[in-house]
């Protein structure tokens, strides 16, 4: 299960306001032989048949089987300060943090 902050929520459901797209799509999987994990979210039209999906408040996200594993537990925040705004993601069950400086896209 996916936790989602109180700001990610509210801004998730404000870009999602001011889009046609109907689902939030999270990946996430090991990036590189030192345990590191990539996360990513956008928007998509649907969910494929294959996805995992899971409302969170009025939001659906899907993933991927796939990613289920790495997404068991993710919290994602959002920050909005000076600097910019982003999503971060957390994933307490994970125990390597990797470094080798690869980038999940």
């Amino acid at each position: 299960m996916v936790v989602l902050s109180e700001e990610a929520k509210a801004a998730l459901e404000k870009m999602q306001a001011k889009r046609d797209d109907a689902v939030i799509r999270l990946k996430a999987r090991q990036v590189c032989d030192c345990g590191k994990v990539g996360f990513d979210l956008g928007f998509d039209s649907a969910a494929s048949t294959d996805d995992v999906a899971e409302k969170v408040g009025s939001l659906t996200l899907v993933y991927t089987p796939e990613s289920a594993a790495y997404l068991d537990g993710v919290e994602v925040t959002y920050h909005d300060e000076l600097i910019g705004k982003s999503f971060t993601f957390y994933n307490p069950n994970l125990k390597n943090g990797g470094g080798c400086g690869r980038e999940f896209n």
